[in-house]
């Protein structure tokens, strides 16, 4: 119930006994407690001479960074160990001693960063934000959704090919049969508006992640990086408590709509969404920093060409010239948005400029979909916990509070603490805030009262960024795998998918296959269009994997017919950004004979 303390600067001794003042009443004492008498004082440390410098035949060296006392202290007490000789020997010890001492003092700086770490990820913040980022996701996953139904896409994409270009490991994922897979896209609407809406959210978030990752597992064709990035948010949502305000749960369980907040969530919720939108411009941007793009203005210059019709900036947009500056815009606006984001005075204005490059991409390139609306809503999440708070009651107040009853949108309570709810006219006072144990760390004792935080599964703190660092770290290896394989990512396209390469190239390719069958001498000129639909037969002439596995499929249909052991071999050209055709995989390979995998594809042709 109480701890000494060293008051005497000269540090002689325990000279006097301090109580902490928050010492429960049943042991506080009546009386002053008795004064320990003093401790004998100590003769001051010899000094040692500075550690002797190893010969550089050894290959040994002290590191610089260990003060010369350390130092001086272990050479003495390793030479006491080695008989007062040195050698070899000696000097082995002594750097095995050295490297202990440094391993040891990296851990420690490590555990005590982790713990930094894990308490300032669990400070909490207001929930607004993370309510709106819900609400806006989920109003996005239903847009595309409804995509996929307003453009017949289902039937298209999973219903008419006979074949799937599954990956590696998957290939028992199957569509539904029937109207199976109408109905599981409909299902998957119904799971986005109840995220939206924040109903039975858990639930919601995660039977949508496995549709939705469940649909994306089905055809290697219909990748596109939203996608991606749906199916990894939605992971997210799983774990992070995102309906604490603004929700169906909420009303339900406070009678009110921002019910915990705006203290009920941990702050590194908002720094994890925070970074998994970061890595999609770094790394988009990143991607950029290539010959192609910064010199050549490619291909940019493809696509733009496509608009010089336009009154007044079509002939521009025609110009080689406004391709660079495209290019070089873009990939600055890429590499930099984030930290103008993450800037406070700059704020404001970066989302202003985000806004805008988004819309324009969306105006002069179409066809990527609903991407710049999903970032443009992700962005936010940059803004500070409780802008929604902010914006609608500065809303409310602009419109003369005809629409918002008085506390609709309740400012933050006293020390961080939330407003209390109203139940029928009754005042539910806040949940009250348990100080949780104090996490003690060397020289820094550490006490964060915080609100117990609700999961599926209680996890310690340091439980939980561990395993976000996990994730985010799998986002570093995903896009940067590619440097694992031989030549140009962007010609052949190992490591291409999953790493958020965004608008960076342009091919076109052609394919045809030839079938040899050695028992009978037959040859056979086999198109793909035999066996994939139109999109599937065009993504196909350019991705080498799904080159593999088409004449896999041929062989297959050939041994079906009586001609078991088939050779099949490819002639495919291909273009990238403007170049002339040629040949990407080597036409003497026998493919039927290749097995597929992660391993590098030595039958591709290097980049001409």
């Amino acid at each position: 119930g109480f701890s000494l303390t060293q008051p005497s600067p000269a540090g002689r001794g325990l000279g006097a006994c301090a109580v902490h003042t928050d010492i429960p009443a049943p042991y506080r004492h009546s009386r002053p407690l008795p004064s320990f008498p003093p401790l004998p004082s100590f003769p001051p440390l010899p000094s040692f001479p500075p550690s002797t410098v190893i010969p550089a035949k050894a290959g040994i060296h002290t590191p610089a960074s260990i003060p010369a006392a350390v130092t001086g202290v272990l050479d003495s007490g390793l030479r006491r160990n080695d008989g007062g000789g040195g050698g070899n020997d000696g000097g082995r010890r002594r750097e095995c001693y050295y490297r202990y001492c440094m391993i040891g003092l990296l851990g420690f700086r490590l555990i005590s960063f982790a713990g930094r770490v894990s308490v300032a990820a669990w400070a909490p913040v207001d929930a607004a934000s993370l309510a709106a980022f819900r609400i806006l996701f989920g109003l996005a996953a239903l847009l595309v959704v409804g995509r996929f139904f307003a453009y017949g896409w289902i039937g298209e994409l999973y219903i008419e090919p006979a074949h799937h270009f599954t990956y590696p490991g998957l290939g028992w994922v199957r569509p539904w049969p029937g109207w199976g897979m109408q109905a599981h896209f409909a299902a998957l609407g119904l799971l986005a508006a109840g995220i939206a809406a924040g109903y039975r959210y858990r639930l919601c978030a995660a039977l949508f992640c496995i549709g939705f990752v469940y649909v994306e597992l089905l055809d290697k064709t219909v990748y596109l990086n939203h996608y991606y990035w749906l199916a990894l948010v939605s992971l997210l949502l799983v774990f992070l408590p995102l309906h604490r305000a603004l929700s169906v749960d909420a009303w339900r369980e406070r009678r009110t709509l921002w019910g915990c907040a705006p203290a009920g969530v941990p702050g590194g919720a908002v720094w994890l969404l925070r970074a998994q939108l970061a890595a999609v411009y770094l790394f988009a941007g990143a991607a950029k920093l290539n010959a192609d793009w910064l010199l050549a203005g490619q291909p940019l210059h493809i696509w733009l060409q496509d608009h010089s019709g336009l009154p007044v900036v079509g002939p521009l947009l025609g110009e080689l010239w406004a391709a660079r500056v495209f290019s070089w815009g873009g990939a600055l606006f890429d590499l930099s948005i984030v930290g103008w984001l993450l800037w406070r005075p700059s704020r404001p204005a970066a989302y202003f400029v985000l806004a805008a490059f988004h819309l324009a991409t969306w105006l002069l390139f179409p066809q990527i979909g609903v991407f710049p609306w999903l970032m443009m809503g992700a962005a936010l999440i940059f803004f500070a916990p409780d802008w929604p708070r902010r914006f609608l009651a500065h809303l409310g107040r602009a419109m003369g509070g005809r629409w918002t009853r008085p506390g609709a949108f309740p400012p933050a309570g006293e020390g961080g603490r939330p407003a209390a709810g109203r139940d029928g006219g009754k005042v539910r006072p806040a949940r009250p805030m348990r100080p949780m144990r104090p996490l003690q760390f060397p020289r820094r004792p550490l006490r964060f009262p915080i609100r117990p935080l609700r999961f599926p599964i209680r996890l310690m703190p340091a439980a939980a960024v561990a395993a976000a660092a996990v994730f985010l770290a799998a986002q570093l290896v995903l896009p940067l795998r590619h440097y694992a394989y031989p030549g140009n990512v962007r010609w052949n396209d190992e490591g291409y998918r999953f790493a958020w390469r965004v608008l960076l190239t342009e091919k076109a390719g052609m394919a045809e296959y030839r079938v040899s069958d050695p028992a009978s001498g037959r040859q056979w000129l086999v198109g793909p269009e035999d066996y994939l639909t139109p999109l599937q037969a065009e993504r196909m002439a350019t991705q080498p994997d799904m080159i593999l596995e088409t004449a896999h499929i041929i062989a297959r249909d050939f041994a079906a017919r009586g001609h078991p052991a088939v050779e099949v071999r490819a002639d495919v050209f291909v273009a990238m950004n403007g170049r002339r055709y040629a040949r990407l995989v080597d036409p003497q390979t026998d493919l039927a004979a290749v097995s597929p995998g992660l391993a590098p594809k030595g039958w591709l042709r290097p980049e001409p």
